[in-house]
């Protein structure tokens, strides 16, 4: 089945959305003569398992494996090289937000003594 929506507007207006008269119309494509030689057409049959046997299978997935291996080299490379900069920023955070307990502290301890 196709199904079009026609709006009737006037030519003499400007355009608004959503305005005018609509319709929708229906046609079976059967009836369309030009869509004869698809609808003769067979489908072609596909297989649904790529892979036969268990053991094919698992040879194309180590197979699929060792071809990225090379990608996933660089990238544990790239991450392992970032790792030290994360690490010295939150040694820094902590080393800050310790710095700043103990000042909250020191003047805690003034405030009560004083």
């Amino acid at each position: 089945m196709l199904y079009i929506k026609g709006t009737q507007l006037d030519p003499n207006e400007d355009y608004i959305p959503n305005s005018g008269m609509t319709s929708l119309f229906v046609f079976q494509l059967r009836s369309f003569p030009t869509l004869d030689k698809y609808w003769k057409r067979l489908p072609e049959s596909q297989p649904y398992t790529v892979h036969v046997t268990t053991d094919k299978r698992v040879e194309e997935l180590l197979a699929e494996r060792m071809s990225q291996q090379g990608v996933r080299q660089v990238r544990m490379q790239d991450r392992w090289y970032k790792l030290r900069a994360e690490v010295d920023a939150i040694q820094k955070y902590r080393e800050s937000q310790n710095a700043t307990v103990a000042g909250d502290a020191k003047k805690t301890e003034k405030f009560r003594s004083g």
